[in-house]
């Protein structure tokens, strides 16, 4: 058998519900950014702890790909 779930979605909200996730992550990535863009942490930084902080970045973009599609 199929059962029928009638759910409403409240698109209006949804919407809102991304664009504050996509804030989010926006400022996420920034802050990585900003990180890797300074030359006194990126000289004193291990290699392990830079390819971290490269890998978070591309999770974040990653992330928020996914939110723009959503939109």
């Amino acid at each position: 058998g199929e059962v029928y779930l009638g759910l409403e979605i409240d698109v209006e909200a949804e919407r809102g519900r991304l664009r504050g996730e996509l804030q989010k992550v926006e400022a996420e990535i920034a802050k990585v950014e900003a990180k890797l863009a300074d030359t006194a942490f990126v000289q004193g930084a291990p290699p392990q702890v830079l390819e971290t902080f490269r890998k978070r970045g591309e999770d974040w973009r990653v992330k928020r790909a996914k939110l723009e599609a959503g939109l």
